[in-house]
């Protein structure tokens, strides 16, 4: 599997240098479309809006002895507070119809200053240029990547409650600062594509030149309800580190209804201090529906996840490579209007560890919730 993974990213690695070339040849050689004076109705004009996602948890169950990859692992049992999970305000400025500017900042309770106040970063700050290939976009600097935006994210639905479990376990960033071609091959818009060269550092400042290739593609069948995704990323650094991630997805979507499967595998090669590899492992499988048209919702969620497949017995470990976790959420969603959202959920996070001698039995992090997400859209 390993020389699998590693002959895979050098190809993609390849692929995708090579097809960011050709793109950004086409970019520069694109003027007569991208740069064509505007339309005479056209008009600049300024987009403004923003996310929060603010609750109120207690923590039921769990200890603080040891660290994990899931929220709420080193926090005290008995603890309870009001808490910002997401703060962004970000802007769109149009410049022409085809050329449009996106700012977005964040804050969130994890960053704060030495005095505990919450500090702002920078989360989007790109340039995007539509129709350098037809039925296609590039954006260029701080943007989403194709690692889980543009289908598991959207499918789940509840980013509010969850990351999704490439997000949630640390084996992809939302964010990436580089430049990304993403769009469709047809009209029709049935089959998809995206490729990104970034520094594969997320919102962090790049120190060092390797750099991470992405690239996805995606199908949408029976009306656009069913979605399929084949995605792989390949992350190489110059002290002979390197990530390798596959992932898949089949989603569905309508009205009603939504539900959703992502499985990922990732390689970690040289990352750990006795240079051996690393191989996380997930599962992810949600669902929601509507209950009253516009009104109210359910969902729920269950993952699964390994953070080493290749755990070998008498090897000492980061604490979190001993266990493999379940995760299950659910809740309802209330909507008193469309850009409010008040749901009450739980959050359990389960433990169990992999060793045969020491082995710990760990308690599972239990938290109750009530979460308002708001959206300042119109």
């Amino acid at each position: 599997m390993t020389n699998f993974l590693i002959i895979a990213g050098k190809f993609i690695h390849r692929t995708l240098a090579a097809t960011m070339i050709i793109a950004i040849l086409q970019f520069i050689s694109s003027d007569s479309r991208l740069f064509a004076q505007n339309k005479d109705d056209f008009k600049p004009s300024w987009e403004f809006g923003g996310t929060v996602f603010l609750d109120y948890f207690y923590k039921i169950n769990g200890d603080t002895i040891y660290s994990g990859t899931a929220d709420y692992a080193k926090t005290e049992k008995d603890f309870q507070a009001f808490s910002f999970r997401r703060v962004i305000f970000g802007a769109r400025y149009n410049f022409a119809e085809n050329i449009s500017a996106n700012t977005a900042i964040e804050a969130n309770d994890l960053l704060t200053s030495t005095s505990g106040d919450r500090l702002f970063f920078v989360k989007f700050a790109n340039a995007e240029f539509r129709k350098i290939f037809k039925y296609s976009k590039l954006l260029a600097g701080l943007s989403s990547t194709p690692t889980y935006s543009i289908n598991a994210e959207p499918v789940w639905g509840y980013r509010s409650i969850e990351k999704t479990i490439t997000d949630m376990r640390g084996l992809g960033a939302s964010t990436d600062l580089g430049v990304m071609l993403t769009g469709n091959f047809s009209k029709d818009e049935m089959f998809g594509y995206s490729l990104m060269i970034g520094n594969g550092r997320g919102t962090k400042i790049a120190t060092n030149k390797g750099k991470k290739f992405y690239g996805s593609l995606f199908g949408r069948f029976a009306g656009k309800k069913l979605i399929t995704e084949i995605y792989s990323d390949y992350f190489f650094e110059p002290t002979d580190k390197s990530k390798i991630t596959l992932k898949g997805f089949v989603g569905y979507t309508d009205e009603s209804f939504a539900a959703g499967v992502e499985v990922i595998k990732q390689q970690q090669m040289n990352y750990y201090k006795d240079t051996a590899d690393i191989s996380p492992f997930g599962v992810s499988v949600f669902a929601s529906a509507v209950l009253t048209k516009g009104k109210l919702k359910a969902f729920a969620r269950y993952d699964f996840f390994d953070n080493d497949t290749d755990f070998e017995q008498g090897r000492s470990y980061a604490i979190q490579n001993y266990f493999k976790e379940n995760f299950i959420t659910l809740g309802i969603d209330y909507m008193p209007i469309k850009q409010l959202h008040i749901m009450p959920n739980i959050w359990i996070n389960t433990y169990t560890d992999k060793r045969t001698t020491g082995a710990i039995d760990r308690r599972p992090d239990v938290v109750g919730r009530v979460t308002m997400a708001y959206f300042l859209v119109p």
